[in-house]
């Protein structure tokens, strides 16, 4: 995630940047952080789609932070605003340039890792992609967007949120949970399927309920291995987006 933090007061850049980092640290992403004290500083490297995250200091001299979401929304959509400020009597003002958050001074780290543990789940380009081949056509699924994954021969029955589901060319199974299994989200629950458990909506008896309300068997030769792997996973994820950032 690359990150620009706009401040004209160095010392509340500083703090900025060490809660961002220390939330990248504790969630294992990788962050550049860069630090400008004035609009006219930025504008001048500004390149659009350069950074997917801008904390803007509403109160710069010159150049404000309004100023700059201006000029940034001419060329650039996509980048999510953060407004940094002392109150939110400039939230109307900013309306027009879509903010993403607002954190109000001075910004406490878990606001900071509130922000960033959203933007993370907003941003594609933090999220490694699946590519894969539908019939003559390329495409690239996200992880986060991922629901599951079944094995027909040299097929799988692709399902991704907000998309009808996909039959998708596959050299080898194996090959693909090879792949998958490197992230900790992924689950192969019975043979030839493989789960998103952020996507589980609930154990069943002997069989996952999907967040879509479809409904997977859990294999039986190793079921309280299964069932053991996303409880783990679902009280680890508990522990880091909810414990710790949420309470």
């Amino acid at each position: 995630m690359k990150i620009a933090i706009l401040d004209d007061n160095p010392e509340d850049s500083e703090t900025l940047t060490r809660s961002c980092e220390s939330w990248a640290a504790d969630f294992g992403v990788q962050i550049t952080c860069d630090s400008f004290e004035s609009g006219e500083e930025f504008l001048m490297c500004f390149q659009p789609k350069h950074y997917d995250l801008l904390f803007l200091d509403i109160y710069m001299k010159k150049l404000t932070g309004i100023d700059i979401a201006r000029r940034v929304r001419k060329t650039d959509v996509n980048c999510l605003l953060v407004f940094v400020t002392t109150s939110r009597e400039h939230a109307l003002e900013s309306m027009p340039f879509h903010p993403f958050d607002y954190l109000i001074k001075p910004s406490e780290p878990r606001r900071v890792a509130q922000v960033l543990t959203e933007a993370a789940r907003t941003i594609p380009q933090n999220y490694s992609a699946l590519e894969l081949t539908c019939g003559r056509t390329k495409v690239s699924v996200y992880y986060n967007d991922l629901i599951s994954l079944e094995a027909d021969r040299h097929h799988a029955f692709v399902r991704v949120l907000k998309r009808e589901p996909m039959r998708c060319y596959i050299d080898s199974f194996s090959g693909l949970w090879n792949t998958l299994q490197e992230d900790s989200r992924f689950i192969l629950c019975n043979r030839g399927i493989i789960l998103n458990m952020d996507q589980i909506e609930k154990i069943g008896e002997s069989e996952f309920v999907m967040k879509n309300g479809e409904i997977f068997p859990i294999r039986q030769n190793n079921k309280n291995e299964v069932i053991q792997t996303f409880l783990t996973y679902q009280y680890d994820r508990a522990k880091k987006y909810g414990k710790r950032y949420f309470t």
